[in-house]
Order: C-alpha cells, then sequence, then structure tokens
C-alpha cells in the first residue's frame, strides 16, 4: 500500500505512533563518519536504513547511493522521512516492521541500524525475541554487502546508573520489548558468535560509551585500561548516572570495565564480500559535538580519578579544604600550561597518590581545542561554569551552608580557587536547569535544592522582619513620649490661659 509522497504502507504500520522525538539514533558525529566512511568507500547500489535515525545521518546517504530505503514503524515518522527525501530520486520510506521486507526477499548492499533492534518491531506483529529480530535484520544483507549494527549493552553504566527505572517510562520510545531478552549478546563475544551463525563475518567491533543515545567514547574492543576509566566517568557526571565511580572504579580495578560500556558497534560482511571494512580511526576516540578527538596516550596510575568527579565529591562533602586545596593546585597547573596545551578542568585527572597541594598531580587526558590559545582566566571561568552547571544539573549540593544562586556560586569558587572575581559573571553562568529535560530522581534533587532556596529565603525574610522590629521599638517610644509631652503641654497651656480655678 501506497501513502502519500513516496510512503509505503507495509505490515505492521502503527498509525499513530512516533519514536523521532525520543533520542532518534546517529545523533553522534563518530556515528555517522563511520556510516559515511563506509558508504563513500564502497558506493553500495542499495541501503537500508531501519529503526529511527537523525534526519543527517539519512540526507547523507541518500547523496551517496542511488537507491535508499528508510524503515520506520511509526506512521508519523514514514511521512516525516518521505517528506526529508522527496526531492530524492530513488529514495523510499517504509512504514511497518521487518516481515514485509524479509517476505519480498529484499536484499541491501548496506544495512545501518544504529538504534539495535528495539524499535523496529510494531506492536501489530507478534512478539519476537532479540535472536529472531537480529536474523531477520541480517537476512536483508546481501552475500556481497555489509552491515554496521549498534547493539546495546543492557548492563551498561547507562542502565546501572539509571535516574529512573526504563520500565517506568509510559511514552512512545519505552515500547521495547526486547530489553531484557535472554537471547540478547552480554559481551563481545556472543556478538560474534551471533554474527557467525546468520553468516556474517565481524571484520570491526568497538565499545560504545557512556551513553546509548548519544556515545562519545568509542574504543576497540580489549582489555580496557585506566585511560578509559576517566572518560567513562568524565562523560558519565556530565550526563547525570547515580554515583559512577561506585561501579567505574572497582570495575578498572579488576578488568571488567568493558561489561559496563553502552554496547557495542559492530561492522560485518556477508560471506562473498570482497573487502572487510574498518573503522576510520585504529584507537580509541571521544566524540566531542561534531568534532572527533583521537584519546592521547597517557599513563594513568592506580588512584587517578577524573579532577571534575573530585571536586564534585568534596562538594557534597562540605571538604572545604579539600576543594580549596585542589582548586588552586588547578590553577597554578593551568597558569604554568603552555597556551596550545590549556583545557578544561572536565579533561584533567588528578592523582591522589602525588603531593596533593603540587600542579604535578594534574594532567590532562583529552584534548580541548576549545581552549587550546585561550587565556587562563577565560578557560578557568569557563570550567567553574561547567562545575556549576554540573551541580545544578544533577541536583547536588554546593559545599557552603546557605543558599546560592548560580552566580553567587560561580563567584565563590572563583574565589576559592583564587581568581579575581568580576563584576559580570553573565558569560560563564550555565543554562537554566529545565525540569522537563531531567530524569525522575533528579528532578527530586533539584526541587529539594529548590525547597531548601525557599527555606534559607523563609529564614532570612524572619530574620529582617526581627531586626526591622527591634530598630522600630524606639522610634515608636518616642512617638508615645512626644506624644504624651505634646498632650501635657497643651493641657497646662490651657490652663495658664484660664487662670486659676
Amino acid at each position: 500500500m501506497t501513502g502519500p509522497g513516496n510512503t509505503t504502507l507495509g505490515r505492521g504500520a502503527m498509525q499513530h505512533w512516533s519514536d523521532a522525538a525520543h533520542h532518534p539514533a546517529g545523533d553522534s558525529a563518530a556515528l555517522r563518519h563511520v556510516v559515511s566512511s563506509l558508504a563513500e568507500e564502497h558506493r553500495p547500489d542499495t541501503v537500508l536504513v531501519a529503526g529511527p535515525h537523525v534526519p543527517a545521518l539519512v540526507q547523507g546517504l541518500a547523496a551517496l547511493t542511488p537507491a535508499l530505503t528508510v524503515l520506520t514503524r511509526g506512521r508519523p515518522d514514514a511521512d516525516a522521512m518521505a517528506e526529508l527525501l522527496a526531492e530524492v530520486r530513488g529514495a523510499e520510506s517504509h512504514c511497518g516492521d521487518l516481515d514485509s521486507l524479509v517476505v519480498a526477499e529484499r536484499r541491501f548492499d548496506l544495512v545501518v541500524a544504529l538504534d539495535d533492534v528495539s524499535r523496529i518491531p510494531s506492536a501489530e506483529s507478534a512478539p519476537r525475541s532479540w535472536a529472531e529480530l537480529a536474523s531477520q535484520l541480517t537476512s536483508l544483507v546481501s552475500p556481497t554487502g555489509h552491515l554496521v549494527w549498534a547493539v546495546e549493552n543492557d548492563l551498561g553504566l547507562h542502565r546501572v546508573g539509571a535516574q529512573l527505572s526504563a520500565g517506568v517510562d509510559g511514552g512512545d520510545s519505552a515500547w521495547a520489548p526486547v530489553l531484557g531478552d535472554p537471547s540478547r549478546p552480554t559481551g563481545a563475544d556472543d556478538l560474534r558468535e551471533a554474527m557467525a551463525t546468520h553468516g556474517l563475518h565481524v571484520s570491526d567491533l568497538a565499545s560504545l560509551a557512556t551513553t546509548w543515545h548519544r556515545p562519545r567514547l568509542f574504543r576497540p574492543v580489549g582489555p580496557p585500561d585506566r585511560l578509559d576509566a576517566l572518560l567513562m566517568l568524565r562523560d558519565a557526571v556530565q550526563t547525570g548516572c547515580v554515583d559512577p565511580a561506585r561501579v567505574v572504579l572497582p570495575a578498572a580495578r579488576r578488568g571488567l570495565l568493558d561489561q559496563f560500556v553502552a554496547g557495542w558497534l559492530v561492522l560485518a560482511s556477508g560471506a562473498s564480500a570482497a573487502a572487510s571494512p574498518r573503522f576510520p580511526w585504529s584507537g580509541p576516540v571521544v566524540a566531542d559535538g561534531d568534532a572527533i578527538l583521537p584519546v592521547p596516550t597517557v599513563a594513568a596510575p592506580d588512584g587517578t580519578t577524573p579532577l571534575l568527579v573530585s571536586l564534585l565529591e568534596q562538594c557534597v562533602a562540605r571538604d572545604v579544604p579539600g576543594l580549596r586545596r585542589d582548586l588552586r593546585a588547578w590553577r597554578a597547573w593551568l597558569e604554568a600550561c603552555p597556551p596550545d596545551e590549556r583545557v578544561t578542568l572536565d579533561r584533567i585527572a588528578i592523582n591522589r597518590a602525588a603531593e596533593p597541594e603540587s600542579p604535578s598531580a594534574l594532567f590532562p587526558f583529552l584534548p580541548d581545542p576549545g581552549s587550546s590559545g585561550s587565556d587562563a582566566d577565560e578557560v578557568a571561568w569557563r570550567s567553574l561554569g561547567q562545575l556549576v552547571g554540573t551541580l545544578r544539573r544533577t541536583g547536588l549540593t554546593h559545599p557552603w551552608p546557605a543558599y546560592a544562586d548560580d552566580a553567587e556560586v560561580l563567584a565563590t569558587v572563583g574565589d576559592t580557587a583564587g581568581l579575581t572575581v568580576p563584576a559580570d559573571l553573565t558569560p560563564w553562568l550555565p543554562e537554566p536547569v529545565v525540569a522537563d529535560d531531567l530524569p525522575h530522581r533528579t528532578r527530586a534533587a533539584v526541587i529539594q535544592r529548590l525547597q531548601e532556596q525557599n527555606a534559607a529565603l523563609t529564614g532570612r525574610e524572619q530574620w529582617l522582619r526581627q531586626r526591622l522590629a527591634q530598630q522600630a521599638l524606639p522610634t515608636r517610644i518616642r512617638r508615645w513620649v512626644g506624644r504624651r509631652l505634646r498632650a501635657v503641654r497643651a493641657a497646662a497651656r490651657g490652663r495658664l490661659r484660664s487662670g486659676p480655678s
């Protein structure tokens, strides 16, 4: 059945369902770079994009293939893709599940599925396990074709440290019945075995961390090191994971960190493929906005933790002396650092085994092109603004026992670091927190901070009323005495006028 434009309605089409507004896949420069590099190298004649993906990825592929098919289960998403590809010859928006493509024995030179298979099955179809859906997806790859597939890890840090259970959400994106399926792979070896079962050869495999919907760390599968723990901790803190250090640091010490990645990115090929595709990088990389940064080789001894994580822990523990010590050591390191090597504090690690007040205890573990060549004070205030924003976004408390808004906290932290506080801190203040963008548990923490703010303001109001009352008391006494004196004088003058009685 054909819908408006170039939309094809297949079995399982869901008329009033949309996944596109709930974290579509491919919202990462690194993921899009992998797909575009593969398409540019092999120039596939037919391409399938299975599941909800960002328009930028779909448009990029449309320019590299003469025949593009986009599969979504929701009718609104399919219509939106049809409108996006209206002027692209050979592009098709297919609404439904995988069954109609499998039954038609469609085969593609390149299959892209960066959202796993969780949001591919339709509510109109019979329930299927992950293994069954994987069998359907892989059957669509031609014998000479390639597959780019991201598979989620149920044990990932993004789920272990989640603010809210995935089973609580009742929105469109929550309808993913294959999560928790025992047939899902639990590691890279399981994934390789599953690909071999379906006749595909895995040519490259990478771990994705720390979030699933927008991974920022990509590293080849293999024994993780301490640097991987630093990168995962940095990302987890900034994305709102609950107490990630309690999972990441022990896992790193025991060599189990790879069990807590968000998922895996698989490059696989059919049995008759002429070449085996590889990732466009050989080592770990970090997606920093639209930039892809190679992770430098840094020795990170045991006892090393991201400076941002350490500062947040000191804030929660009300450890003002420790906060002052580390901030001033960081400030000294920043001043001594060459301008082209300066980085914000979220990219710096601190070695607790070194002299605590020595700048040598600090070292960068990730480059920062945005700070290279910048003035030390500019980098410092931008870093402290990130610290205050993380406190506000995660609902954590600052170390001072009184309410303060973001500007007051930023000024106080800057003074603690030994900086001269400018009159206007607006350029470095964090963006306001929007309650609708926060998970339930984080929102509860933010509400608690607001309740503390209201209690502090109420206490301040009561104190001011008492002071005003104390100041007003002498005034009322003077007025009363003045009125009595005026009354006595008036009575005396009246008696003098009337004379003796």
